[in-house]
């Protein structure tokens, strides 16, 4: 008689790694603190719930509710033992994490929350809190639009006008540490939404003298004026919203280009080299708002971007060749078929008319005479360029304006500059948001409150993804050390700043897998062992080797 063999196996891969993670951001804990399960229900609660699907997102790079039963169904054993709970099959069904959803789009209890689990980040991770990050964004999908809905149209950063949207307004720590979200409806205005979510930054981080840095819609007075009154300082590029201010730019940018004012170099420290990157000056006005009593001064930067002014001077040309080409098909070579002009009224009007709507009169000088043509005397243009004129304007490419409250010894003119180029991290968010693991757009659900609440899980995604790769990335530069096997193309290509997507990937590919194997009512387990490289990843990320070890998992399933 044959042995009944029953042999179970469960994917591992990257799930331990992701639900410790968020054990170390007391996610679980301040989930079921602000969201608390209701007495009636069975099973996990609200906090392993959410630690347990953030796990199944990360992991499958799929935000999508309806496949994460399935998926939870196939690893009970690995699940239970990371959550510490038994995983029915109902644990994760649609109904539950739609419930779950539901609690995440309630305001008053996700401001508690963030702002409790923001301050533990900084507090664990020892988090810079000198500069603050503030932008906008938006996810859009295909929805109905409903007066008063959260889905709406809108200027659109992705391309895509014809879908609506919802509004994000994020707040971020160097290095690109996510603390704080607001949501709003697509028809909104990234103005409108800087103030509320910087109010709501301010008791997070208890701190007076933080930089926030912003883009020029960051710049309106209001704003301005809320910053320097709660003592703090902005930088901001100047909005051109008004004639006023367009005429103002230009007067300064007159000032150099003209050679009455010296400009500073400002260089970007690259290893060893060097790289001149902006040059400009800087000075001082006063500013006054009278309905809140304060007067401050500020500083105005007026510097050029080398690799703007490139680009701009790049269009210039171009325009200026397109305006060209223009005027000198008004008298093209005379072939059949080809439009002439004999009279000099329609030529000039012809000729004006080009030269207006580019707005170049003062590059070009345009010239006619007059040759015999089919019995007649046609017109032919000759052009010439202005060329000291060109050269004075392509001077004048390139050129911005930014704006601050503080202080030269807080931030000089090379710092504003160096300190704005790392927007980039803050945009970094937006793109894992966006693409990666997350891919939040298009949005599949319907409900409101639904589409509120996966925003604001997936947020807490970024968090998890940005927090991993700065805290390995940090302990990886104190011990000199690198770690290799990442990257799949290049297997020996070593890196001290690994990105959560590699790390996830590369235990992905290792299929390490938990083996349950029952021969007559006899248990045998056995879990693929994991390399060198996931090993010192774990290590520098201070993640229990023994989640990775048979033991734990046996002995969970035994005492269940």
């Amino acid at each position: 008689m044959e042995a009944e063999i029953d042999v179970q196996i469960q994917s591992i891969d990257d799930i331990p790694l992701i639900i410790e993670i968020s054990k170390q951001m007391k996610l679980a804990e301040l989930v079921e603190k602000h969201f608390a399960t209701h007495g009636n229900q069975e099973g996990l609660n609200n906090g392993q719930l959410l630690a347990g699907w953030l796990s199944f997102i990360l992991s499958q790079s799929n935000h999508c509710k309806n496949a994460v039963r399935s998926w939870s169904n196939k690893i009970p054993t690995v699940l239970g033992a990371l959550l510490g709970n038994v995983i029915r099959e109902v644990e994760f069904s649609d109904d539950r994490l739609a419930n779950l959803l539901d609690k995440l789009s309630d305001d008053e209890s996700w401001y508690r929350f963030e702002d409790d689990f923001s301050k533990h980040t900084i507090e664990t991770y020892e988090l810079p809190v000198e500069t603050i990050r503030c932008d906008g964004s938006a996810a859009c999908g295909y929805h109905e639009v409903i007066e008063n809905g959260i889905m709406q149209y809108g200027r659109s950063k992705d391309h895509r006008p014809d879908l609506p949207q919802l509004k994000m307004m994020t707040a971020t720590l160097d290095p690109g540490i996510l603390i704080g979200i607001d949501i709003d409806s697509g028809e909104k205005n990234d103005d409108s939404m800087y103030l509320p979510l910087i109010y709501r930054i301010r008791p997070m981080i208890n701190k007076k003298g933080t930089l926030f840095v912003g883009d020029c819609k960051m710049s309106s007075f209001g704003i301005r004026s809320d910053v320097q009154q709660n003592q703090d300082y902005y930088l901001t590029p100047l909005a051109m919203g008004t004639e006023k201010i367009r005429l103002y730019f230009q007067s300064l940018v007159e000032a150099i280009v003209n050679g009455n004012q010296e400009a500073e170099l400002v260089y970007k420290e690259n290893k060893d080299v060097s790289k001149l990157i902006v040059a400009g000056y800087e000075i001082e006005r006063e500013e006054r708002c009278n309905e809140k009593q304060i007067k401050w001064t500020e500083r105005i930067f007026v510097y050029r971007s080398f690799e703007f002014a490139k680009s701009e001077i790049t269009l210039f040309e171009k325009k200026m060749k397109k305006m060209e080409m223009e005027l000198l098909k008004l008298t093209p070579t005379p072939i059949k078929g080809s439009r002439q002009f004999y009279e000099e009224s329609k030529l000039v009007e012809a000729i004006n008319k080009i030269i207006n709507k580019y707005e170049m009169s003062k590059f070009i000088k345009v010239k006619y005479k007059t040759e015999p043509y089919n019995k007649k005397n046609r017109y032919v243009i000759h052009i010439e360029m202005n060329e000291a004129e060109v050269e004075e304007e392509k001077r004048r490419c390139g050129w911005k304006l930014m704006v601050t409250n503080a202080p030269k010894e807080k931030l000089s003119l090379s710092q504003a500059i160096l300190n704005y180029r790392q927007e980039w991290t803050l945009e970094r968010c937006f793109r894992i948001l966006k693409t990666s693991h997350l891919g939040i757009s298009p949005l599949y659900l319907r409900k409101q409150e639904r589409l509120k609440g996966i925003t604001r899980l997936l947020s807490i995604g970024i968090r998890l993804i940005t927090l991993l790769e700065y805290n390995i990335s940090k302990n990886l530069k104190m011990a000199k050390e690198t770690v290799k096997g990442l990257d799949v193309a290049h297997p020996n290509k070593t890196t001290s700043t690994p990105t959560a997507y590699s790390i996830f990937k590369k235990f992905c590919r290792e299929k390490i897998n938990l083996s349950q194997v029952n021969i007559e009512e006899k248990n045998y387990w056995s879990l693929s062992k994991i390399d060198e490289d996931l090993i010192k990843v774990l290590n520098h990320l201070k993640i229990p080797i023994e989640l990775y070890k048979v033991e734990y998992y046996r002995s969970w399933h035994a005492s269940n």
